[in-house]
């Protein structure tokens, strides 16, 4: 009986801390990213066009 108690037990004890594992906190992260609207903000305007200046030779 003690030859076959003790491999049983000591396999439970290796197996207990995978079993253990919180998979559900293993997930992907959300890919998406909800817009949020706040009182009082201004959108920036874009910016002009920028000036390129030519040299003269």
């Amino acid at each position: 009986m003690r030859r076959l108690l003790l491999p049983l037990l000591l396999s439970a004890l290796l197996a207990a801390p995978a079993l253990a594992q919180d998979t559900s906190a293993v997930t992907d992260p959300p890919t998406e990213v909800a817009c949020v609207d706040v009182p009082g903000q201004v959108e920036p305007e874009p910016a002009p066009d920028p000036m390129i200046c030519r040299g003269s030779r």
